[in-house]
């Protein structure tokens, strides 16, 4: 399938909107969500498409102007070594005329991103009949799933199975898929036009706590300690470099933190105040989901979380700060 396109859960193919689809072209990996079917996907996503979903998110809450900081001059061909950079993201200007930094981090593990390069292009596979999603578990030899997996996923479509669980005691997975480290498996019929084949999906659900009432709480304690953490210093650092009063992290949460995914999606809102480094007094959490709604909760320094779901046409907003 490919990446500018989505496959929803009745394998009816979706042309995203030029937003989604400039989004999708920054990083088109996927990986599965824990919130629908297993052909249900969110996109992975690169640094300038956090900043844009940043603008879009602040654009949408506060009615703001917003800007890029960064500088994003060529890079010479030639040249090897990275653009320094010390300044800060985003700059927002309220209509009174006051400025904001704006620092965009996301919780991205390196190691996740390195097994969805690998592992995320379609397999396509002539002895098949249906389109597969296997959920594998972080062991798992990506060589030898694309070398293996096509003559189970035939055994197991001779046998008349379209799908295969193996948590809890129902757990009918044949052995080579055990051996395999195939988790789960589901399939549908190929989307029209398309041929039968295999994605294989990492499986992050170990950390899923699921349906507890303080997740909020839960992802908030998280941020608290992402931006107080080393790898993250630079956070506080640029904001304060600002000489702004008023200073924002925009936390992109993606699939490495899936126990704290729920709690962005749901509807609930934390209960606690984060505590923030110096430097930084305001947080906004945004979950980069496709398809669906985007949703977004914030803090704002005076007692209260809030949240903002972007309309597609918000989503839009940002365009000419990313065009060419």
């Amino acid at each position: 399938m490919p990446a500018r396109m989505r496959m929803t859960a009745t394998s009816r193919v979706e042309r995203p909107t030029p937003a989604r689809q400039w989004i999708a072209r920054c990083a088109p990996r996927w990986t599965s969500s824990v919130f629908s079917s297993a052909s249900t996907m969110i996109f992975v996503k690169s640094k300038d498409a956090d900043e844009w979903l940043a603008c879009a998110t602040l654009q949408a809450a506060l009615g703001v102007k917003v800007v890029r900081n960064d500088d994003q001059s060529p890079q010479p061909r030639r040249s090897r070594q990275p653009r320094p950079n010390g300044r800060h993201d985003l700059t927002i200007t309220y209509a009174d005329g006051r400025r904001a930094a704006v620092e965009v981090v996301s919780t991205r593990d390196e190691t996740a991103m390195g097994f969805s390069a690998a592992s995320t292009s379609y397999t396509t596979v002539s002895r098949l009949t249906r389109t597969w999603v296997l959920v594998v578990s972080p062991e798992a030899r990506i060589k030898d799933l694309k070398r293996e997996a096509p003559a189970a996923l035939a055994r197991l479509e001779e046998n008349g199975t379209t799908s295969l669980e193996g948590r809890g005691i129902s757990d009918r997975r044949p052995q080579e898929l055990r051996r395999l480290r195939v988790v789960s498996c589901v399939s549908t019929p190929p989307a029209e036009g398309n041929k039968a084949g295999f994605y294989l999906v990492q499986d992050f659900t170990a950390g899923w706590s699921g349906g507890s009432s303080d997740h909020g709480d839960l992802v908030v304690q998280r941020c608290n300690e992402l931006l107080a953490s080393a790898e993250k210093a630079d956070v506080p650092r640029k904001l304060l470099a600002s000489g702004l009063s008023e200073r924002h992290a925009v936390v992109v949460v993606t699939f490495d933190w899936l126990d704290s995914l729920g709690s962005i999606e749901s509807g609930a809102l934390p209960r606690i105040a984060p505590t923030l480094p110096k430097g930084v007094d305001r947080l906004w959490l945004v979950i980069p989901r496709e398809p669906g709604p985007i949703r977004a909760i914030y803090w704002l320094g005076d007692g209260r979380w809030r949240d903002v779901v972007l309309t597609e046409e918000q989503l839009e907003a940002p365009r000419g700060l990313f065009s060419g």
